[in-house]
């Protein structure tokens, strides 16, 4: 994970890096003491180099100034080494795939997640929730054909004195 920061030429020939986005889990506060420890160490001297945190309407900023004439890109590349602006985290893949678990690297594992394998994935179904399905699909349908024919529906079930011809006054207006 790598924070987004942009080096940005302000007057006088002067470069400041602003950071806009810092990586998940990251304190702010101690993103900021970290830099200043590191400049100090660089540096040798007990001076703080500036360094501000502003927020405006699109987030927070935080505006590192460069001093004239340093390199403002080997600034940005050592604040990414020494600070927490640049992090690694491990990650373990466990997937089953075909029944097995499996430790998948990130090739193996966007495959698993390919329209063909959660193909198979279903074609394993078990042949009852296939069935269960198969009868909840044929209900939903039901209900989107009375929706389409809402007003009709309402008149068939309201008509008739009693449930039964109004059930049959349904079903003869579905086969239609």
């Amino acid at each position: 994970m790598r924070a987004r920061a942009e080096i940005e030429v302000r007057k006088g020939d002067r470069e400041s890096i602003v950071v806009t986005e810092i990586p998940y889990q990251v304190n702010k506060a101690r993103l900021i003491e970290q830099h200043r420890r590191a400049a100090c160490a660089r540096s040798g001297s007990r001076a703080s180099p500036t360094c501000a945190t502003r927020a405006t309407a699109d987030g927070m900023r935080i505006v590192v100034d460069v001093r004239k004439g340093e390199p403002s890109q080997v600034i940005l590349n050592n604040l990414y080494k020494h600070t927490p602006l640049q992090d690694t985290f491990g990650v373990i893949m466990l997937a089953i795939v075909d029944q097995r678990p499996r430790v998948l690297n990130l090739l193996g594992g966007a495959a698993s997640c390919s329209s063909t394998s959660a193909a198979t994935w279903c074609a394993g179904a078990p042949p009852t929730s296939l069935r269960k399905a198969e009868a909840r699909a044929h209900i939903l349908e039901g209900y989107v054909i009375a929706l389409d024919h809402l007003d009709e529906v309402i008149a068939l079930i309201r008509g008739p004195k009693t449930p039964e011809e109004a059930r049959t006054g349904l079903i003869e207006r579905v086969r239609r």
